[in-house]
């Protein structure tokens, strides 16, 4: 596997669809604004409730995500020989990668997952499943730790919350038009003065018609954020990889993974993307092809295997199939 290659590739990918999508919605609100004769005053609202709700997720995202699956900090005086060898390879990627050492937590979960959330490498935090812990070894525990400070130090982190909010801005903009444009309708209807009731009616349509286009631009948006959410996995692949030297780690990992079709309980549809593998709907990180890619925040796991072992994804198919 060409680490570089395909951090290389992945990067290129990503910033593009990064770009795309800005370019998407920063358009149609400047063209909703010239449209509608409202100077720069949608495009400017978007920007700001994006700001706020990147700022509010970043201080305190963490901190939520961790309370909802119930994580447990893991003691570093602990005497549980499972959670020590945990601590002993964070410490060591920690070293080998030049990042600061993590906070590490436990969730109890019989699946085999595992997610890194925080809002810069000083603040991170990773968290693993008691699953992970039951089945996976030593060498396969590296490769998905290495995986999540990959995340940690390509700051996947804030770039995903930063793209989420754009998506949850453009939509909350959408339903405030909506339910604002269908007031006044409501109000325009019981005017007594037809000219003023013509006025509002205008009005109503034009918020109406700013509600369509921002909600049709959140879900081109929200599939885009899907796709660069798949393409930091794909990256996060590759730069684990090459903290350890050892690829085969993170793919055996993914096998099993592959082969416990068990979903992550504690996991939610916004904490999704978190984790190393789809954590709730197992058939999308199964399945392979246009419609399952488009629905999912992670790539196919038969795809990332094969690219960590340098074959193609049939050769994966038929050796598990074998299995």
């Amino acid at each position: 596997m060409n680490f570089y290659e395909q951090q290389k590739k992945n990067l290129l990918k990503t910033t593009l669809l990064v770009i795309l999508m800005f370019a998407i919605v920063t358009v149609a609100g400047i063209g909703l604004d010239y449209a509608f004769g409202t100077g720069f005053l949608i495009t400017g609202v978007l920007i700001v409730i994006t700001l706020i709700q990147t700022v509010v997720s970043l201080s305190s995202g963490a901190g939520i995500v961790l309370k909802s699956v119930n994580a447990q900090e893991v003691n570093p005086d602990t005497k549980d020989l499972e959670q020590k060898q945990l601590l002993n390879i964070i410490e060591e990627l920690s070293l080998a990668s030049g990042l600061p050492k993590p906070k590490i937590y436990v969730m109890n979960d019989a699946s085999i997952n595992a997610f890194a959330t925080g809002s810069k490498p000083e603040k991170a935090h990773v968290c693993v499943t008691t699953g992970l812990l039951q089945h996976l070894n030593r060498e396969e525990t590296e490769g998905v730790l290495a995986h999540e400070l990959a995340h940690v130090k390509n700051r996947d982190i804030l770039l995903m919350t930063t793209v989420s909010a754009l998506v949850g801005g453009v939509l909350l903009l959408s339903m405030i038009a909506f339910r604002g444009g269908l007031t006044l309708f409501q109000t325009g209807g019981r005017s007594r003065k037809s000219k003023d009731s013509g006025g509002i009616a205008g009005i109503a349509v034009a918020m109406l018609l700013t509600a369509g286009v921002m909600f049709l631009i959140g879900q081109i948006s929200r599939l885009m954020t899907f796709a660069i959410s798949r393409k930091r996995e794909f990256l996060a692949d590759a730069t684990g990889a090459e903290m350890t030297r050892n690829p085969m780690g993170l793919s055996l990992a993914l096998r099993k993974i592959l082969n416990l079709p068990v979903i992550t309980k504690s996991a939610n549809s916004a904490t999704a993307h978190l984790f190393i593998s789809e954590p709730k709907k197992r058939s999308l990180a199964e399945k392979r092809g246009l419609l399952a890619n488009l629905l999912s925040t992670h790539p196919p796991l038969i795809d990332r295997i094969a690219i960590l072992e340098g074959k193609d994804s049939q050769t994966i198919e038929r050796e598990l199939s074998q299995t």
